[in-house]
């Protein structure tokens, strides 16, 4: 999916049957389900020191160089709260883009909080290392409120998640094989 301060421009360019992603804006268009909570993790560049720990606590990473999403991203002001105290001396750059920055970190440049999913992508020469802060950021599933518009995959792939979102209200990834293959 498209960052969410696109999303209110590419729905309409790009219509859709089902999106999946963390999409932290509000739509009334929409219809959103929380799938999971995703974890966030600290990104560093396995030159970093921090790279030998298993967790870290904002004290562990208070006086690094940060590379931050931009300001009018929802994601940032997630991430803000891992960073209270951050100077403007540590900011060393302010991007749109999660891969960016993450490539940005392999290039040992700074280090990047992301929630779990993202970090996933990272590169051998990265660790994603979990952040002993409860935050997480929602992963959901969602569509347009026309159900009308919804193809017969589409209709089969949400009632699915109405299913599985109504049995599991846990942390946990809903995915199933059998929805990739509806797609």
């Amino acid at each position: 999916i498209h960052d969410s301060r696109d999303m209110y421009y590419s729905k309409y360019s790009h219509p859709f049957d089902i999106g999946f992603g963390t999409l932290l804006s509000d739509h009334d268009d929409l219809e959103k389900r929380i799938m999971a909570r995703l974890p966030m993790r600290l990104v560093v560049s396995k030159q970093n020191p921090l790279s030998e720990k298993d967790k870290v606590a904002p004290a562990d990473y208070k006086d690094e160089d940060f590379i931050l999403l931009s300001h009018d991203m929802l994601e940032r002001k997630l991430t803000d709260t891992l960073t209270p105290d951050l100077t403007e001396d540590q900011v060393v750059g302010e991007i749109s883009s999660t891969q960016v920055a993450l490539r940005m970190v392999k290039r040992n440049a700074g280090v990047h909080i992301t929630d779990l999913l993202a970090a996933i992508s990272v590169s051998d020469d990265c660790k994603a290392i979990p952040i002993d802060v409860p935050l997480t950021i929602p992963f959901s599933v969602f569509w347009p409120n026309s159900v009308n518009r919804f193809s017969l995959k589409a209709r089969q792939i949400k009632q699915s998640v109405d299913h599985n979102c109504a049995q599991y209200r846990k942390n946990v990834f809903l995915l199933h094989v059998e929805w990739i293959g509806l797609i």
